[in-house]
């Protein structure tokens, strides 16, 4: 069901209570819209220009696919499975307990993403223009969260922003890569064969290019890899420490490091100017 050209003032984020879809439009008017359908089904709401949308569901996005000209203002659903939605501007806020075998990219920037204790599986986030908060309460597992793009390799340069802030329970198996660095990295519990990648080789300029790590921590790394070209303002892991091949590479200044477990099984730290 596609609601079309209801207001030219319309910029809802939408909140779905049983049968009624609610929002308030940008002058603080409430609109409901009732509608039925099918456990899973979903509506979203356009503007009179094709964006400023906002998309939520009965209880999951199942096997659905959006692809949107403009800009997505909110995605929430219980959870999000099996689903692919483009954007070719900003992506607001997702929100789910689970993200599971889905595809989601904003051309623009891909604000916020909130994700309950289910967590991340087998999906792909991308913001182009940036990612500015990812938190997941539960583990993220065989996924990648980017804000790089090549499109033409070796032709044009590397596209891209930086990841502002990225805080999750554990991390298993996961990409995370940015064209101009990261804010901060938490993670509560552990992270394995994961890559942090902020240190990327451009064909098309002939020179590496990346961006800064402000700050990092996590319980353990483990057969892992933080790869940063500029600086880290300071780097945390706990007891088991820096194990299984793991290797933290920076091009510049590593201001701290904190390591309470060991440094073994062949991990390597490399800092090119100082290491405090």
């Amino acid at each position: 069901m596609v609601l079309e050209a209801l207001e030219e003032r319309i910029a809802p984020t939408i909140v779905v209570v049983g049968s009624q879809i609610s929002w308030a439009d940008s002058n603080g008017d409430g609109i409901t819209v009732e509608y039925s359908g099918p456990a899973g089904s979903f509506v979203n709401v356009l503007n009179a220009a094709g964006g400023d949308i906002g998309l939520a569901s009965t209880g999951s996005l199942s096997g659905a696919e959006v692809v949107l000209p403009g800009d997505l203002a909110g995605v929430k659903a219980g959870s999000v499975t099996d689903s692919t939605i483009l954007a070719g501007g900003d992506i607001g806020a997702v929100q789910a307990n689970l993200i599971y075998g889905s595809h989601i990219r904003a051309e623009g920037m891909l604000e916020k993403v909130l994700i309950g204790s289910a967590g991340m599986m087998d999906s792909n986030l991308t913001g182009i223009g940036g990612i500015g908060t990812f938190i997941s309460r539960g583990s993220v597992v065989g996924s990648t969260l980017s804000s790089l793009d090549d499109p033409n390799p070796g032709v044009t340069p590397l596209g891209g922003g930086a990841i502002g802030s990225l805080r999750a329970g554990e991390l298993h198996g996961v990409t995370v890569e940015a064209l101009k660095g990261f804010g901060s990295i938490k993670v509560t519990g552990a992270v394995s064969d994961t890559t942090f990648d902020a240190w990327h080789s451009d064909a098309a300029l002939g020179y590496d290019v990346g961006g800064d790590l402000g700050s990092f921590s996590t319980r353990a790394l483990v057969g892992s890899s933080v790869e940063v070209l500029g600086n880290v303002g300071a780097a945390k892991i706990a007891n088991p420490g820096i194990i299984g091949a793991s290797h933290i590479n920076v091009g510049g200044n590593l201001a701290a490091l904190q390591v309470r477990g060991g440094i073994s099984d062949a991990s390597e730290i490399h800092v090119a100017d100082s290491l405090t």
